[in-house]
């Protein structure tokens, strides 16, 4: 639940930010648009009209000038006059260029092209008017004036206009700052606040785990002292009976010394012996809270062998063959009493999984990979069904074509003791249709004094005796 809502913060806060920059592009864009349109048409077309309006101006001053009296009329004053109307007409050539804003062109043609025209009439009128009398000259003027303060209050209005279409974009990029400074307040206080309260709740979960993790260490101390004590328990009412067997076997060899009694006698001294270090060995890992000891060590050779021999010998299932490719003389992480366990319940289940098989073979391989030795164990039985490849270790699971009977614990038990050893165990199919289990153990470097490496750091290869 916390992790689904601290996902949710950070998923909002996130989406803050790309709704923060987006706005922030949207604005951005905005005011662009509006220096724009400054820049092309209200700036361009104020500054040609003020000027058209200046010219216009001093056009009139010049006709007010030659009209006072004939003798002041010349044709210098009447090109003065031109100039200044060609003056007004070209501002508005370049104005004319610009964009036009609404009703902007409908003002220009209905207002100030007509009264352009009649200035243009005018302006004839005043040329001419130093041949008529004085009555003519000041008529000619009049209308001069006139038609110029049209032409005039036209461009006043155009003007206007494009000062309000100025002022408005003004007003508008304000507007649009205004806005996006309030709403980068807010969306900055979200963030803020969410990023607060996510931060929170990283500690309120960091908190969390924190007690959870003491209570997994206060829970393995607990089951460590408790796996302790039953592995001692255990231990010790084993190792009490086979204490006894030990002491009935020696009393039986001083009253019968004949040679097949004294064979027997001394095979089942090594099996009590290997059973004592099975147990030890238990005992051990259990007592080091399920994992091994720093100094354990065992020659895969030998253990091995040592597990294989127990197999044959036990007579558990006389008709099937056992064979051992030549292994290589490495010692692996683990006491001796582990590595036999694992590779007694592999034989065994390798043996049950047989019973109907037509050949009753088994394989044990071993290779160095790296800094583990991996060790297989190949049967000619059915194999496993797909699909249980992984549960097939799990306690209490058995394949579907199992006869034989069991629990189903002896392939958890390998799993579980080769796991605690910092190794791998798994299953796949046989070429020739059967199962090989394997698992993988940790090398431990050879000893200064032992016998001289390959090289590689590996021992030679021996066939297995």
């Amino acid at each position: 639940m916390h992790l689904k809502w601290l996902a949710g913060a950070f998923t909002l806060i996130a989406a803050v930010f790309i709704a923060s920059a987006a706005m922030t592009y949207f604005t951005i864009s905005g005011i662009d648009d509006e220096v724009s349109d400054l820049k092309r048409n209200s700036l361009p077309s104020v500054a040609e009209l003020s000027a058209a309006r200046a010219e216009l101006q001093r056009a009139r001053l010049t006709a007010d000038t030659l009209t006072l009296s004939a003798d002041e009329w010349s044709t210098q004053g009447f090109q003065e006059l031109r100039t200044h109307e060609d003056s007004v007409r070209a501002h508005l050539a370049v104005y004319e260029q610009t964009p036009w804003y609404a009703n902007e062109r409908e003002l220009y043609d209905g207002r100030l092209r007509p009264a352009l025209e009649k200035l243009e009439k005018a302006t004839t009128q005043v040329s001419s008017g130093g041949l008529g009398s004085a009555r003519e000259r000041m008529a000619a003027d009049l209308a001069f004036d006139v038609f110029a303060g049209e032409v005039d209050e036209a461009l006043t209005a155009l003007l206007e206009l494009n000062h309000s279409q100025s002022f408005l974009a003004t007003e508008n990029i304000l507007n649009a700052r205004r806005h996006y400074d309030q709403l980068a307040l807010l969306l900055t206080l979200v963030s803020a606040l969410v990023a607060g309260v996510a931060a929170a709740a990283v500690l309120q979960l960091m908190r969390r785990d924190q007690r959870r993790a003491q209570e997994a260490l206060r829970h393995e101390a607990a089951r460590s002292a408790e796996l302790e004590m039953f592995a001692s328990r255990v231990s010790h009412d084993l190792l009490s009976p086979l204490a006894a067997v030990t002491l009935s076997l020696a009393a039986i060899a001083k009253r019968h010394d004949d040679p097949p009694t004294r064979t027997a006698i001394e095979r089942a001294q090594r099996t009590l012996e290997r059973s004592r270090g099975i147990v030890q060995g238990i005992y051990e890992f259990a007592r080091a809270g399920a994992r091994p000891a720093k100094d354990a060590r065992t020659s895969l050779r030998v253990g091995v062998r040592s597990a294989v021999d127990d197999f044959a010998g036990s007579g558990s299932d006389p008709g099937t063959e056992v064979n051992v490719e030549p292994l290589e003389s490495v010692e692996v992480a683990c006491c001796p009493g582990v590595l036999s366990v694992i590779l007694s319940n592999l034989l065994s289940n390798a043996a049950k999984s047989m019973r109907e098989s037509p050949v009753r073979r088994i394989t044990v391989r071993a290779r160095v990979i790296g800094t583990k030795a991996c060790v297989e164990v190949e049967d000619t039985g059915p194999g496993v069904p797909p699909g249980l490849e992984a549960s097939i270790f799990e306690p209490y699971v058995r394949a579907p074509s199992a006869t034989q009977p069991g629990l189903g614990l002896g392939l958890a038990t390998v799993k579980r003791l080769v796991e605690g050893h910092a190794g791998a165990v798994g299953v796949r199919r046989a070429a020739h249709g059967g199962a090989i289990f394997y698992f993988e153990l940790p090398l431990v470097p050879p000893k200064a004094d032992n016998a001289s490496t390959a090289p590689g750091g590996l021992r030679p290869q021996v066939p297995a005796s």
